[in-house]
């Protein structure tokens, strides 16, 4: 190991002695006018230029820490410090603990020193040194030895622990190592031992939506997956207790502590409410308040230096909890001495964060801390080891990563080949969905035959296919998204760059998009009965075409995750892109009439060469035949011997109906220049890669008055006084359970067991235990919000005011807020409040009145500066009280409350515990359950109902002060004395996480719980004289409700621009695109006539699009909808119309734009506008009712949006356009008959070609022999022959389209009036609708 330490040295990674220290950083990020708080439709339209303007300025190389770079884009707007002359240093072998609000500047304080990188648009200063050099010994980045511990775990869930730590390992140590895989291996038991993760190595990871290891153990192995490697140099933690209890905080810093004294390394961590045990753990403490250092110094001086300010710490308060908001303006007068003379003092206690800074600066702390930062500054490099190295060895570390390039791509292989393995069977139903789209294609194109509409639906089923695995292809760009935030933290820890993990990725698309093309286009060309050549040739070098232009589809996939930071605007882009590639294929319109300035765009198509591959694969050497109805001109005077087939030979066909260019060489150009566009794209997707700088998670624009609005509602929310005058009081409420039993498995486990207790108005309940003890599921069987699915039993006597509970009257009665914050992000706080005032209150009361309720619960919970933004803008303190005040304004007589100050920091958790306090003032009764109440927060509870793992009861009645009656019930049982300092709440479950002793038992046997039964007992009888709740609840009528719902939900869409903007947008784009393709084509020409038919149906894109579209706002606003109608807001039904009507004027708006751009570019009739712009607007409705019917019965996004894109491929296969229903084999020919796109192509080509003549110019005219009995072509009756010489015979010519009814019958159009097609179409948004109306009073994807 000497030796191996001597090489680091040698390279600049050294295993101990790194001292970090900090000069004069500063962040400063642009802040937004206050205009534009409120994003609208309008106002996104409107500032869309600067939009797009700040968005280019992403794709930028890393900014260096030690430059102060300002922003290129526009230097005109407002800016503000979040991080502001920030100074410290850290030493080897010690801890330093970050301390401060949300919004401090922690986070790009930890980023910088770890050098991650930060948003392009911050500007950043000062320097960050390690041991006197900006990078280590002059040339290694922080990237190497500086291991940053995000505060999101983000992870390939699939994967093991184990899989996941043998990863980082092989990324971080290097192979020329001796015995690299002996070690690599005992590194990664001994980091899981030292995290105490060893027994969940071979569990996988997991995330919100795959059960795998515990929020914990996941912590871990973030951590874990940082300091495996022997260039661990220094740790960096951002906020990584961010929704961990106590405990598992406490352990988690005990290992760093270990770490930090065995391997002498320096340890920086920022925590949000650390307990009074983890925070004794650190050496150092930097308390930071809105981006200033307020306190840098001895973690024990801390407390000593602000007492010496002039405040003073409550007794209730800890030490962490005090430090942490000190600075808080609205804790002034708690932190001040009651009988302090401020007059009277030479300074005065700051109050602004400036001055808090402005007087640390000005202390002897900050002159040692200025001396320390000179001398970390002056440090020397490391001495040069004793041995002597190849010059190679020194060059290492200066690379970006430690392992050669082949060594990364053995071990992203390694790795993706055990991912592929855990996601087999998503694999297997991709390729099994391919080989049934495969199967229905070809059942649908069954063995084509070699005539004349053989060959046009020949190229359309080519077109098809290769349409098809291109959109496949395009719609992973979800999934690569998500997978971007591994890579992106993966490749800024130095694990690997960015072409070797393209380059490995794309190897593996290459094997698994052969096998997907396979599946699809075997059983395609066996039953579509295509040409397969010999040996199968022809069918191979599809499957090969096919697979290459899915690679450039994933490819582009990859470039647009790389370039935009939100998978809704990649998704936007990617789809104009397709629209492009599909439109300039040279199918829809063929080459040769294109106009010649648009052309390029078919030139630099890559689908363009792929399709006329495929073309020339399968009509060489075919010979077509027509049958006698496809023979022209049909006439009954022109015998069949005289009459004119179009096609022939199929390389003609092809040149002249398609313009392919035919030749025994093409096939193989065609594939070169395919696989060259293949190269170019992966090419420009790792560059875009290696360039794109990943956004960060908590960096924010915010406006000033969003910035200054933080003091004042933590000053009103954080007042002492509590003024509960505004608030309706109710009296002698009480809430009583009984042995409550709640069971699985048919009753064999239990989950709850016998609990008993109750809740009087006044008082608040803390509902405590261990992880698994069943608190959550106390309060969902209290409430009756439990699921109650197969095998599961619930029992117990459940009372409010004695009288037994009901699903009918619960919803009435109580209040539930859930542990997740659940609410409509573009409602304003007051909007919010008073939809949930006017729909939840009697109607008996006006709704003048409501409002004026919902403003003074707004004022009762300290959200009044609050009550004009937008919900999606507050912090997560403000939102715990923002489903507090949803709840109380209803009047509930029982508030239930799942971990309100779960995920928030110390300050924000006085603010709801103060809260609640005054919501049981108001004669409420409040039941909460808290993981781990600080001592302060602990204090405000009056009663606790403690469980133990397994739903045992261990104890229920009063705290006492201090926890005195709680410590009493408990030692006087055994348990050991409290340790004075001690949180009463850690105590507790620390003596009963004690397995040696029952408590259970102890509480059954106890006085106590006799007392507990007997209250019971007597709370849940029912008074005659008074009894409020018996009265039958009578909201307001379906009416109001449909009133208020669709109010709502308009100001929703119309402040979702993401979504109705770009709705818009896309309608705009797609028609200029199409236009411009078919610019003044559709005219009484025979180009007009060729080209009608496919431009009207390209008309059918913006419905598939907007189908996929709406069903992410659906689906997000389902918890919202499940929430509010267990709280019985307002009815299914009422939520059902709303989301049916909401959408009208937005989709009216959407295809008007998109209507006349689109006819009148083309040259369509203005006169037959009206019938057109009428069945647009239908069918385009029906694809948004066709997406929410789809969320609404699909438990995802991605898979709703799947069904959705197959849902609409197949209503365009069978429209009539690729192949017309007198083709199709008769077991398909039903299907056009519950097709809207098939009645809305009908009508809409009966509409354009009815009473319509077609010219032809005279090289556009076909020659057919005179007849015989006719001296010249014009004799023959009912005809428009002409007649022309040539060598002295005579011979007819003809318009092969004359007119528009030879288009309809040829697409077999009239099948239908297409009056009649529009009510079927109609007909099938009343079936949409239906079934969403169920689904959403029926289906719930949210169990509980």
């Amino acid at each position: 190991m000497d030796t191996l330490r001597d090489i680091f040295m040698a390279m600049g990674i050294p295993r101990q002695h790194i001292t970090i220290a900090w000069q004069d950083l500063t962040c400063n990020v642009p802040v937004l006018p206050p205009s534009e708080a409120i994003q609208t439709v309008v106002s996104a339209f409107t500032g869309g230029r600067s939009l797009l303007k700040n968005g280019g300025a992403k794709l930028k190389p890393s900014l260096d820490d030690s430059t102060s770079t300002a922003a290129k884009d526009d230097p005109t707007p407002e800016r503000a410090d979040v991080l502001s002359h920030a100074s410290g240093y850290v030493e080897p072998g010690t801890m330093c603990l970050v301390l401060g609000p949300s919004g401090c500047g922690s986070s790009l304080l930890l980023k910088r020193l770890a050098g991650r990188p930060i948003g392009s648009t911050v500007e950043l200063g000062g320097k960050v040194l390690f041991n006197g050099q900006e990078k280590l010994n002059g040339f290694l980045h922080p990237s190497h030895f500086a291991q940053y511990v995000a505060q999101y775990d983000e992870h390939l869930a699939h994967l093991t622990v184990r899989q996941t730590l043998e990863f980082a390992a092989a990324c971080k140590w290097p192979t020329w190592v001796p015995h690299v895989e002996a070690i690599r291996k005992n590194d990664v038991l001994l980091t899981a031992r030292m995290l105490k993760i060893e027994r969940t190595l071979d569990t996988i990871i997991g995330n919100e939506t795959l059960r795998g290891v515990s929020g914990g153990e996941r912590k871990r192995v973030t951590i874990g997956e940082m300091l495996v490697g022997m260039n661990a140099g220094c740790v960096v933690m951002d906020n990584w207790s961010k929704g961990l209890d106590s405990s598992t905080t406490l352990s988690i810093t005990r290992s760093m502590r270990e770490i930090a004294d065995i391997s002498n390394v320096p340890v920086i961590t920022s925590m949000q409410a650390p307990g009074a045990d983890a925070f004794k753990l650190f050496d150092t403490l930097c308390v930071m308040e809105q981006g200033h250092i307020i306190y840098f110094g001895p973690r024990d001086q801390a407390e000593s230096w602000f007492l010496g300010l002039g405040f003073h710490r409550p007794p209730q308060r800890s030490v962490p909890d005090f430090i942490a908001t000190v600075a808080n303006p609205a804790l002034r007068a708690e932190y001040l001495h009651v009988d302090l003379d401020i007059n009277a003092l030479e300074d005065v206690p700051p109050t602004t964060p400036e001055e808090f800074a402005d007087r640390f600066e000005r202390s002897e702390l900050s002159a040692m801390l200025g001396q320390k930062v000179m001398e970390a500054s002056a440090r020397k490099p490391l001495p040069e080891p004793n041995i002597e190295m190849p010059h190679s060895l020194w060059q290492v570390g200066q690379k970006a990563t430690l392992n050669k390039p082949r060594h990364q791509i053995k071990a992203i292989g390694r790795r993706q080949l055990q991912f592929i393995g855990a996601t087999k069977d998503a694999l297997l139903a991709d390729l099994a969905q391919n080989l049934i789209l495969g199967v229905m294609l070809g059942s649908i194109f069954w063995q084509l035959d070699k005539d004349a509409a053989g060959a046009t639906t020949r190229g359309g089923l080519l077109f098809l296919a290769l349409l098809f695995m291109s959109l496949a292809s395009l719609a992973k760009l979800p999934e690569k998204h998500d997978d971007r935030k591994v890579f992106a933290k993966q490749r800024y820890s130095s694990f690997y760059s960015a072409w070797p993990a393209i380059l490995t990725y794309t190897f593996f698309d290459v094997v698994i998009e052969i096998a997907r093309s396979s599946c699809f286009l075997i059983p395609l060309y066996l039953m579509a009965g295509m040409s397969l050549g010999g040996s199968a040739q022809r069918l191979l070098y599809a499957v090969l075409i096919v697979s290459v232009v899915s690679l450039i589809m994933i490819a582009l996939t990859r470039f647009l995750v790389a370039v935009f930071d939100d998978s809704e605007s990649a998704q936007g882009v990617g789809g104009i892109l397709t629209i492009i590639l599909i439109l300039f294929t040279g199918f829809m319109k063929p080459p040769q009439l294109i106009d010649e300035w648009i052309k390029w765009l078919y030139w630099i198509n890559p689908l363009h060469y792929a399709f006329e591959a495929l073309l020339l694969n399968e009509f060489d050497g075919l010979t077509f035949k027509c049958d006698p109805e496809e023979l022209l001109p049909p006439h009954p005077a022109v015998p069949m011997d005289l009459r004119v087939c179009t096609v022939g030979d199929g390389l003609e066909f092809i040149e002249q109906m398609l313009g392919v260019t035919n030749g025994p060489i093409f096939r193989l150009y065609f594939f070169l220049v395919s696989l060259g566009f293949l190269v170019v794209f992966v090419l420009v997707a790792a560059v875009a890669t290696a360039l794109s700088k990943p956004s960060g998670h908590a960096l924010k624009l915010r406006s000033k008055a969003d910035m200054n609005r933080r003091t004042e509602l933590e000053s009103v929310s954080h007042s002492v006084s509590i003024d509960v005058r505004g608030a309706k009081m109710k009296t002698n409420t009480r809430f009583t359970f009984k042995d409550v039993v709640y069971a699985v498995a048919d009753g064999k486990k239990r989950l709850l067991n016998e609990i008993s207790g109750h809740a009087i108005g006044g008082k608040v309940v803390l509902l405590m235990g261990e992880s698994g003890a069943g608190k959550s599921t106390l309060l969902d069987v209290c409430s009756l919000r439990k699921t109650m699915g197969k095998g599961t039993t619930m029992d117990g006597d459940i009372r409010i005011n004695g009288v037994p509970i009901s699903k009918e009257k619960i919803a009435h009665w109580t209040g539930y807020c859930e542990q997740n914050d659940m609410h409509i992000g573009e409602a304003t706080v007051k909007e919010a409040v008073c939809f949930s005032a006017n729909l939840r209150l009697p109607k008996v009361i006006r709704k003048r009145e409501k409002n004026v309720r919902a403003m003074e619960t707004i004022d009762l919970l300290g959200l009044t500066p609050f009550a004009d933004i937008l919900v999606k803008s507050l912090g997560a303190g403000e939102l715990k009280l923002l489903t507090m005040a949803l709840e109380v304004v209803a009047d509930p007589i029982v508030l239930f409350l799942d971990e309100p100050t779960s995920g928030i920091s110390a300050s924000s958790a006085l603010v709801v515990a103060n809260a609640l306090r005054k919501i049981a003032d108001t004669g409420t009764s409040v039941i909460c359950t808290v993981h781990q109440p600080s001592t302060e927060v602990f204090a405000m509870f009056d009663q606790l109902l403690l469980l133990k793992r397994g739903g045992k009861q261990v104890y229920f009645g009063d705290i006492g002060e201090g926890g005195g009656a709680i410590r009493n019930y408990f030692r006087s049982r055994g348990a050991p004395e409290m340790e004075e300092d001690t949180n009463p709440a850690d105590w507790m479950l620390d003596v009963i996480a004690d397995e040696s002793k029952d408590w259970s038992g102890e509480w059954r046997d106890s006085e106590e719980r006799r007392k507990t039964v007997d209250e019971v007992e007597e709370l849940a009888k029912p008074e005659d004289d008074v009894d409020s709740s018996e009265g039958s609840f009578q909201g307001i009528g379906l009416q109001k409700q449909l009133f208020e719902v669709v109010r709502r939900l308009f100001w929703r869409y119309w402040r979702l621009p993401e979504y109705n903007l770009t709705r818009v947008v896309l309608m705009l784009a797609i028609a200029l695109l199409i236009g411009v393709l078919y610019l003044r084509d559709v005219e009484d020409t025979q180009v007009g006539a060729q080209v009608a038919f496919a431009a009207l149906f390209l008309t059918v894109i913006p419905s598939s699009l907007s189908a996929q579209n709406v069903i992410p706002p659906t689906v997000n606003g389902r918890s919202v909808f499940y929430r509010e109608i267990a709280s019985g807001t307002y009815k299914p039904l009422s939520f059902h119309f709303a989301l049916g009507l909401v959408e009208i004027p937005f989709t009216f708006v959407a295809t008007l734009v998109f209507t006349i751009v689109f006819y009148f570019m083309v040259g369509l009739d203005a006169a037959r506008f009206g019938y057109f712009f009428l069945a647009a607007q239908l069918l385009y409705y029906f694809s948004v009712v066709l997406g929410v019917m789809l969320a609404s019965i699909t438990p995802s996004i991605a898979l709703a949006e799947m069904i959705a894109s197959s849902f609409t491929s197949v209503f365009n296969v069978l429209s009539g356009f690729f192949i017309t229903k007198n083709a199709m084999p008769v077991w398909w020919r039903w299907s056009t008959w519950i097709n809207p796109f098939f009645y809305y192509l009908s009508g809409i080509v009966q509409n354009q070609m009815n009473d319509r003549d077609f010219t032809c110019k005279p090289t556009e005219l076909l020659e057919f022999g005179l007849p015989e009995g006719f001296a010249t072509c014009e004799e023959i009756p009912d005809s428009n022959f002409g007649t022309v010489i040539r060598n002295g015979i005579s011979t007819c010519t003809f318009c092969p389209i004359p007119n528009g009814q030879v288009l309809i019958e040829r697409f077999s159009a009239d099948d239908v009036n297409k009056w009649v097609g529009l009510v079927a179409i109609g007909v099938s948004i009343m079936v949409c609708r239906v079934v969403a109306g169920y689904a959403f009073a029926r289906i719930r994807f949210l169990s509980r």
